[in-house]
């Protein structure tokens, strides 16, 4: 991709979730009075760690969930959609899916069904060397590496959740906007090959914000695990929210969007932080300068 040239040696993240709840709603495993057996739900939530672009509107068709102790699909949601991915930042979460008198059993899948009605709208460096700030992305799903499945249309995204009389499921999905929004060189265009992780522990994570609201990438990069790396883009405002990581201790390196203030580092790099298993670590404000 071309549209930040500083950052994009990076593979750097993009969270988007999948469920049945506006904004961090906490996962919900009481019981139901009346609910027996077999009349549980499951939520599928969609939260976003930005890439940096203007906006990404994506179609999802259908969403589905496979119960292992049954052998069955079960459709969560069979209404196309369109989902505003970059609008979702900073633990802010949109319903996508909800599915109501479900059967028990544990659900090890959940199954997208993307369209190939898809737009990007880009930010102004790259607008103004193709000439647009709007592109309407087609749908090549497997044609890059991911992390999860790819069939045809559909992205499949191993998951672990139980369904019971005592139990609901709520999943929260990792939708990585830089990784799934690729550039066509030979054509000179953009296609989207979505990528999306289930997040297994998504009270667990990091959070601050970059001085004058700035547009930057973040890394942070484990102490004692080199292999160990999570990443993500600010948001307008400079703030970020990284969740599901590993607790312990992280070097951070931000890498500052070339469109932004030039008095700022272009590249920073020094912070640690402790992540605790449990906890959203608050860095509060970073000074670059």
């Amino acid at each position: 991709m071309k549209t930040l040239s500083k950052i994009s040696v990076v593979a750097l993240g993009a969270m988007v979730a999948f469920a049945s709840c506006k904004k961090d709603e906490s996962i919900d495993n009481s019981s139901t009075p009346g609910n027996t057996s077999g009349n549980k739900s499951m939520k599928v939530r969609m939260t976003d760690n930005p890439g940096n672009y203007q906006a990404l509107d994506v179609e999802i068709t259908s969403i589905t969930a496979y119960n292992s102790s049954t052998g069955d699909w079960v459709e969560l949601n069979g209404n196309a959609q369109t989902v505003s991915v970059l609008e979702l930042t900073n633990g802010e979460e949109d319903e996508i899916a909800f599915k109501s008198n479900l059967d028990a059993g544990v659900y090890t899948k959940v199954k997208m069904k993307f369209s190939q009605n898809h737009q990007l709208t880009l930010n102004a460096q790259a607008s103004a060397t193709l000439n647009t700030s709007i592109i309407d992305l087609g749908l090549n799903v497997g044609a890059t590496s991911s992390t999860s499945t790819s069939i045809n249309d559909s992205v499949i995204i191993d998951i672990n959740q139980e369904v019971s009389s005592s139990s609901n499921a709520s999943v929260l999905l990792d939708f990585n906007v830089a990784e799934s929004v690729q550039e066509d060189s030979v054509n000179n265009d953009y296609f989207i090959d979505p990528v999306i992780t289930y997040v297994e522990d998504e009270q667990t994570g990091v959070m601050g914000s970059i001085e004058n609201d700035t547009r930057a990438a973040v890394m942070f990069k484990s102490s004692s695990n080199s292999s160990l790396t999570y990443s993500g883009f600010t948001n307008e405002n400079g703030e970020f929210m990284l969740r599901g990581m590993v607790d312990g201790e992280y070097d951070l390196t931000i890498m500052v969007d070339e469109d932004e203030d030039s008095s700022l580092n272009s590249t920073y790099s020094g912070s640690t932080v402790i992540v605790v298993d449990g906890q959203i670590t608050n860095m509060g404000e970073i000074q670059l300068q």
